[in-house]
């Protein structure tokens, strides 16, 4: 990962962590998945973050339209700038589950 990657997945980091969201780095034992997972506001998303003159490998765009066609909310950033609008984006859209999925050992809806 280059310099310019850690600069915006730091950022990610720091900002979800801020924002009220646990953050995860992600290491799955399969190429292509995103690096990291973002859970808070009724989601769990994975997101990739890349310098912005990076760009998304073959693996990797194959890998994260499986894993959208099977209903997973993938994102990649490039910039702090679509950090931010990621983070709001998801705030902005909460999901929630019901109350009753939310109590301790009530794991199934």
């Amino acid at each position: 990962m280059g310099k310019a990657e850690n600069y915006v997945e730091g950022y990610l980091k720091e900002q979800a962590e801020k924002n009220g969201f646990l953050i995860y780095k992600f290491m799955s034992g399969h190429d292509g998945v995103p690096d990291r997972i973002l859970i808070g506001y009724g989601h769990t998303a994975f997101v990739e973050t890349k310098a912005p003159d990076g760009r998304v490998r073959p693996l990797q765009e194959a890998v994260m339209e499986l894993m959208d066609d099977h209903g997973a909310e993938i994102y990649v950033a490039y910039t702090r700038d679509q950090v931010d609008q990621l983070l709001k984006r998801l705030m902005n859209n909460p999901r929630r589950r019901p109350k009753s999925a939310n109590k301790k050992g009530d794991w199934f809806p």
